[in-house]
């Protein structure tokens, strides 16, 4: 099973997934992919072979922005801030951390429940495919292979 990818935003025109990760997915037999248009296009980048399906509970976790008022920062700053106030329970209306997890669990248990019928792909967002990591080790499953967290990053996960 491999997971990872892009975060946000459409993919630029000229951008192609890298050879190794078009080499360890040549293989798949099932390719799931967020609900959201960047992860649908690494997949069909990184696996031309197939038509992924689109799954929202793949979606990257939100990312609810800090009620600063006044404060101004650069975006990298602000997804941090942002990402740690989510943490720590500000959600604003949207998806909190508690149902985030719960939601992982679910992706977690679709993924080794597609495993039955061949090799997987998943090309979903960063902070999510972290929080799946976890659900993943419950329901026995190892990192063989972590390329870290940079752009266009993939980890690969075998049962033991």
């Amino acid at each position: 099973m491999v997971t990872g990818g892009p975060q946000v935003c459409p993919l630029a025109d000229d951008q192609d997934a890298p050879d190794a990760l078009k080499q360890v997915v040549a293989d798949a037999d099932i390719v799931f992919a967020s609900a959201r248009l960047r992860a649908q296009q690494t997949a069909a980048k990184a696996a031309p072979h197939l038509q992924a399906l689109y799954d929202p509970v793949f979606n990257e976790a939100p990312l609810p922005p800090p009620l600063l008022p006044g404060v101004r920062y650069l975006p990298k700053t602000w997804n941090v801030l942002a990402r740690a106030v989510w943490l720590n329970g500000h959600a604003l209306d949207g998806e909190s951390v508690k149902e985030a997890r719960l939601r992982a669990a679910s992706a977690a248990a679709k993924l080794d429940e597609a495993s039955s019928e061949g090799k997987v792909y998943l090309a979903a967002h960063g902070w999510f495919n972290r929080m799946i990591r976890p659900e993943m080790k419950k329901l026995g499953w190892k990192c063989t292979f972590d390329g870290g967290d940079a752009y266009w990053s993939f980890r690969v996960y075998e049962f033991k």
